[in-house]
């Protein structure tokens, strides 16, 4: 079967549900699964909410796209920024972006040195769960974020320390024009407040999709 016979993949753009699908497709083949049941698992598996919670969900209702993933790592990192590559119109590429704390001072450097390749603005939050923080301190997360990209050669003008949660979100969709694209890093979140926005703002009405993963 094509690829875009597999909506998960978009076309192919997203290469990291190809190589799941084929995962899938090696595992049910060992399993002595019939061929057209395999198939048609694939052509009805969609990136949902009920399906892939929180990676890729698809929410109608503004002009611009909005993906949300949970990239935590530089491997997930990279991923993700190919992803946004191919998925990418003519606007500009939007980030509000978190890690845990539990990361060193080092890794979260070298996550965001990959970020820095992939966006052209960077809104940098804390953590809106205390877990998440591991033993660091209110607002340190962000500053760190945003040295990092500092380090990587990003434009002050580029990046925005905004540590609440749901401000970083409301300052991202308040930014973005109708060419743009947001990415929101453990974006399901904030999917309510993402809904709310889309309401309250009827002008914007389009046929886009945003997708939150």
């Amino acid at each position: 079967m094509a690829v875009n016979q597999i909506p998960a993949t978009f076309d192919g753009k997203a290469l990291f549900n190809v190589d799941n699908a084929l995962a899938a497709i090696a595992v049910a083949t060992g399993l002595n699964v019939d061929e057209a049941v395999v198939r048609k698992g694939l052509e009805g598996f969609a990136a949902s909410r009920e399906n892939t919670p929180g990676r890729l969900n698809l929410i109608d209702g503004l002009p611009f796209k909005v993906v949300s993933d949970y990239a935590q790592n530089a491997h997930g990192m990279e991923a993700l920024c190919r992803f946004v590559r191919e998925l990418h119109g003519t606007g500009q590429r939007i980030v509000v972006f978190f890690t845990d704390g539990a990361k060193s001072d080092e890794e979260i450097f070298r996550i965001t040195s990959i970020l820095a390749r992939g966006f052209d603005r960077f809104i940098c939050r804390d953590a809106n769960v205390a877990s998440f923080m591991r033993g660091r301190k209110k607002g340190e997360i962000p500053a760190l974020v945003a040295t990092g990209l500092r380090h990587a050669g990003v434009a002050e003008a580029r990046i925005r320390v905004v540590p609440d949660p749901a401000t970083a979100v409301d300052t991202a969709l308040r930014m973005a024009n109708r060419e743009d694209l947001i990415v929101i890093l453990f974006g399901d979140q904030f999917r309510e407040q993402i809904e709310a926005f889309a309401r309250e703002r009827p002008d914007q009405t389009t046929d886009e999709k945003v997708l939150i993963s």
